[in-house]
């Protein structure tokens, strides 16, 4: 195995078992990868908000959530001058194409359907992390550069 520098992943979700089972793939096949999970979109901007925190490589967004909706935490995200370079892939269960075109307006990297199964699973877990962590260049985000600071 290659060593791969570590990398950490906000998962926001509020299906637990699909999260779980998120985590699990990430472990097996990217263990480098630091995942931290909220269940709801109040929850990152929480994370977000907090001033020394650091700052994530890389959000797993679910769209369909309670309130704040997936929607709105991408808007709130992509809308910050420091955070908005950091790569957000919108999950969901709506292969709806407004759900897509609206997300990509907002300024969502990606846009996915969620699968059932576990082998389309690892696919994603392995491609978002060749793409995102191996091949793209990322801008770096400042540390402490929190939500609510402008």
């Amino acid at each position: 195995m290659t060593f791969h520098e570590k990398k950490r992943i906000l998962v926001v979700d509020d299906d637990e078992v699909f999260t779980q089972l998120l985590i699990s793939t990430f472990h097996q096949l990217r263990p480098e990868c630091e995942l931290e999970t909220f269940n709801t979109g109040q929850g990152i901007l929480n994370r977000l908000a907090q001033t020394n925190a650091q700052l994530p490589d890389l959000i797993i967004l679910d769209l369909m959530m309670p309130e704040p909706s997936g929607l709105t935490v991408l808007q709130r995200i992509k809308s910050h001058p420091t955070l908005k370079v950091i790569p957000t892939l919108m999950l969901s269960n709506s292969d709806a194409q407004a759900d897509q075109v609206n997300c990509y307006q907002y300024g969502a990297n990606s846009y996915l359907v969620k699968t059932p199964y576990y082998e389309q699973l690892k696919q994603f877990v392995r491609v978002t992390c060749q793409y995102w962590f191996d091949v793209a260049s990322v801008p770096p985000t400042s540390p402490g550069a929190n939500l609510y600071a402008r």
